[in-house]
């Protein structure tokens, strides 16, 4: 997967390579406590007027490891096989451009 960002003005521009292999590592690596905390936290970052609506749509997720890790396999099977496909294409007005691409 690779992330472009450029700039309209200047036209200069950062490309950020995120091998999917890697990132499926670095999920591994991450205990599954930290993804429970996580999960228990997320609500106190929420301003009190929007918690009960965020913890409503919350309830039915769950961030357990062992489902990103299948995601990321997911992933890494749809990028072999659509090699190149843009999945995401942002342009501003300006003409700054996010892309992201398999």
């Amino acid at each position: 997967m690779v992330v472009r960002v450029r700039d309209g003005e200047t036209g200069r521009g950062i490309t950020v390579p995120c091998p999917i292999g890697l990132a499926r590592f670095v999920v591994a690596l991450i205990p599954q406590r930290v993804f429970d905390n996580m999960m228990e936290n997320a609500g106190n970052k929420i301003p009190e007027e929007d918690r009960e609506e965020a913890q409503k749509a919350m309830s039915g997720l769950s961030l357990d490891k062992r489902m990103i890790l299948d995601i990321l396999d997911a992933v890494g099977d749809v990028a072999r096989e659509f090699r190149g496909l843009e999945v995401v294409h942002v342009e501003s007005a300006d003409g700054d451009r996010v892309s992201i691409c398999l």
